[in-house]
Parts: C-alpha cells; structure tokens; sequence
C-alpha cells in the first residue's frame, strides 16, 4: 500500500476536486455550481480518517457553492503498510490481517454495537417489504441458523426473533415464562432463582420487581463468576421446591466475567433435572459453546442479540427455546401485549408465519449475511478463536504498560476487559476516551460503581492488527497525559 502522499486540487468554472498525489484515491469528489461573475474561494481542511488508515478524506468549503457532493466507497485493505494521520504528525504501522474497511467508520472497541463488515453494512441498504416472500424466506433461514448454533435438534428446538433491544427479549422470557396461569386461584405460582455478579443481573431483577414476578437472588461482586456449588446449596434449602426456574447471564458483560454455565447445567441437569433455566448470552452467544441439545440441555430458553458476537446489527434479540417448554406457556397469562413470548413464537411458527408487528427489515437481512459469515469463520470456534487472539494482543499490551485488570483469571472472559484507571495525579479518561476517538478508536466510555476504571472491548469485525495499533494510539495517549510507561 502507498502512503498517503501530497493532496492537489484543481477547480473549473464548475466544478472543484481533490485528489492524493502518490497516494491511492481519494474517496471523495465535489461539486460546484459557480457564474462566471462570481469568486468563489476554495479552502480545504484534511482530517485523517477515524479508521486510521491510508483512506483520507478532505472536507472542501467554497463560498458560493450551491451544491457539494460526496461519494464514498468501502474499500478492502490486503496485508500492507497503513498510514495514520494524526493531528500533527503521522506514523506508518504494518499491518499483518485483511480485513474490509469502511472510508468513515472508526473501529469500535466496545462489546456491542459492533465494527461491522461491508457484506454486513451492503445488506441494511436493501428496502423489502415486511410480507414479502424473499424477506419472510431470510428470517426464516435466520432462525435456522440460529438454533444450529446453539446445537439445538431441529425437532425439539426452534428460535423466535423479538423486536428491540436485548433487554426486550429479557423482559419477553420473564414476563411470559413467570406469568401465573389464567386459570390460576394464586398457587404454585412460579418463582425463578436469579443469579446477579452485575448490572444485567440487577436488570433481571428490576424486570421481576416491575412486573410484580415472584424471584429471589443470590448476589455476588462484579468482579467474581456465580456458583454452581452456592446454587447447589440454595436449592437443597427446605424451600428450595419453591424454585421453577433459574436465570443467571453467560458473559457478565459489566466487568467482563465470564460464568460457569457448563458447571452450572450439570449440576441442574443432575440433581434438579425438572428445573428449567433462562440464560442470557447476550455477548457469549457466537464466541463461547452453547450445546442445547447434551451439555445444556436445562436450558429451555436461551436469550442473545443481533448485535454481539455474531456481528449483526442492534435492531433485534431472539430466543432459541424448546419447543416441548414453550408449550406450557399456552395456558399462562403475559405481562404484555407486545412481549408476549409465546404469541410472538406462534406467529413465526404457524398460519402465516409473519411478525405480529412490524420486523426489523434491514437488521435481519444484515443479520442473515452477518450468519453466513459467522459459519464460514467457523462458527463458535472460529469466530471465538479471533476474539481470543485479539485478546490476548491486548492483555499482553496493558500488562507491558503496567495497567493492572479489575476481574482477576480464571473469571475473565475475552469479550470486554475492565482496566483499572492509572493512580496518577494527570489521570483524565475523558481526555483519553476522546483522544482515542480521534484517531479511529472507540473504547467503552462510563465507570463501574465499585472501582475506577475503563473497558475494552475485543469483539466485532476486528483482528490483532487492529489490537496492536490500538495499543500504539493508547501509549500515545498516554505520552500526551504525561503520564510515564509503565505505570507506576
């Protein structure tokens, strides 16, 4: 790959460009409409591109332009050297991966919404009607997909999709599977056994206590995994019979804990095998092994969304549940209308075979070419073998800086890593967030409330390339606080 050589520009009575000289194209061209009679003065401004890659872009500004058009193209880099252009200088890295770069897209270093690929991006430009034949054949297909991954039987397993955001699909399970009977006189009312290391576990919470749902938990720190052995133990309590369900989070996606779900099914599956579990994998699904079918198999009701590690976009969550379970929602009364579980599953699944309401359209069609991708990289283990590899770039470069990990191994998963903030008096995430910004990185902004510190996500459409030059804009960061590596 060239480097991003000199910028020229030329203008006509009608028109005014820009172009890199000894360097690739560039993506943008502009127009204007001028009268012979009229000055107009061109400026220029050039920023490097967010992604910090050799796809500059420059903003023209002409006075008496009465239009300005500008096209853009996504652009696929092969093993090169890529060109940053920084505020006031500009530094050359190698890069060592391929992947497919959008001209104004930063790379999100977060746990979702994800970079995303150009296949993935192509596929939200299509308009389909919401009953139309082609549409209603890729939903289906991306139920499909969905059920295989989570190595469900297609006989005894089927998917539901669910409008909104993951805590939608949440709210559905809970709200339909916890709901009392219609007939019910106010006995056997069922009672799920929340277990809570993090914010998602609070929300399961806050939905039972909202709609007035029968629960109890077992609360731990956000920087430690749930038990197998504590639930165990709870269970085998006088009262433990009370329990109809159990409910506890894949990935704590706060902290970035990754909990014993394996551990936690064979000890379900053991010794209360008439316990049915709702898990949220909402950022686990796609990189971590879901085997509903042997390994899990008390998992009657597993809960992702579109946009995690499959590498989809927010628009939609979905369920992949048992059919024989789903059954015995028929009788119960929901908490809501538009998240009813069973009558969303229904109406996917008989007569027409259509939403109740109007379907994400464009997220779903993304999410089946996301699906196609996630297959071919080689599913779970694919998919989680490059988010592994990404982590440990980036493990390995914090620990080079000196930055110490809030959540301490084996409990750490390689979703999102919590980084506890530098002691030192020049400290200023906000500076760093937006420095990194700047330069084509966007980490996850906020603070857990137990500890000071910041988190980095390595999931998504990115590579160790990516992670090795986060790291260079990171130290630089770091430089312009004045704060010396290592961190003391």
């Amino acid at each position: 790959m060239r480097s991003a050589g000199s910028l020229a520009f030329s203008r006509t009575a009608s028109s005014c460009s820009a172009s890199i000289v000894g360097g690739p194209p560039l993506q943008a061209t502009f127009t204007a409409s001028t009268s012979s009679s009229s000055r107009t003065s061109i400026s220029r401004r050039c920023s490097y591109n967010r992604l910090g890659t050799t796809d500059v872009f420059c903003s023209v500004a002409a006075v008496g332009v009465s239009s300005l058009a500008r096209t853009s193209s996504a652009r696929t880099f092969s093993s090169s050297t890529r060109t940053r252009i920084h505020k006031n200088r500009t530094t050359t890295t190698s890069t060592s991966s391929r992947r497919a770069f959008s001209s104004t897209s930063p790379l999100l270093f977060t746990p979702g919404p994800l970079t995303t690929s150009t296949a993935v991006k192509n596929a939200l430009l299509q308009d389909v009607g919401s009953r139309d034949p082609y549409f209603l054949k890729k939903m289906h297909e991306v139920r499909a997909m969905l059920v295989a991954g989570a190595q469900g039987g297609a006989a005894t397993h089927d998917c539901v999709l669910i409008q909104g955001a993951g805590t939608h699909a949440i709210e559905s399970v809970l709200g339909s599977v916890l709901a009392p009977e219609k007939s019910s006189s106010g006995a056997n009312v069922p009672k799920v056994l929340i277990l809570n290391n993090g914010a998602y576990g609070v929300r399961q919470k806050q939905i039972c206590d909202t709609l007035n749902l029968a629960y109890e938990s077992i609360d731990y720190p956000d920087d430690q995994a749930v038990s197998a052995e504590d639930l165990e133990r709870r269970l085998d309590l006088p009262d433990g019979g009370t329990f109809t369900h159990v409910s506890f989070i894949h990935h704590e996606t706060t902290a970035g804990v990754i909990n014993p779900l394996t551990a936690i099914c064979e000890m379900l599956q053991r010794k209360f095998p008439h316990l049915h579990a709702i898990v949220d994998s909402m950022s686990a699904f796609g990189a971590y092994e879901v085997d509903l079918s042997d390994k899990h198999r008390c998992v009657k009701y597993l809960i992702s969304s579109a946009n995690k590690c499959v590498e989809g976009v927010p628009g939609f969550a979905f369920c992949v549940y048992e059919k024989a379970a789903m059954e015995t929602l028929s009788g119960k009364k929901p908490k809501s209308l538009a998240l009813d579980l069973y009558g969303q599953a229904k109406a996917l699944t008989s007569g027409v075979m259509q939403f109740r309401f109007t379907p994400p359209t464009q997220a779903i069609l993304a999410y089946h070419q996301a699906l196609l991708e996630w297959n071919a990289e080689g599913g779970w283990k694919g998919r989680g073998g490059r988010y592994k590899q990404n982590y440990e770039v980036i493990k390995q470069g914090l620990e080079s800086m000196g930055l110490r990990f809030y959540v301490q191994d084996p409990h750490r998963g390689f979703i999102i890593t919590t980084v506890l903030s530098p002691e030192h008096k020049n400290w200023d995430f906000q500076f760093l967030y937006d420095f990194l910004a700047q330069r084509g990185f966007v980490i996850y902004p906020g603070k857990l409330a137990k500890a000071d510190s910041f988190r980095i996500g390595t999931i998504g459409k990115i590579f160790p390339a990516d992670c090795e030059n986060f790291l260079l804009v990171l130290r630089d960061g770091f430089r312009q606080l004045g704060i010396p590596i290592p961190v003391q």
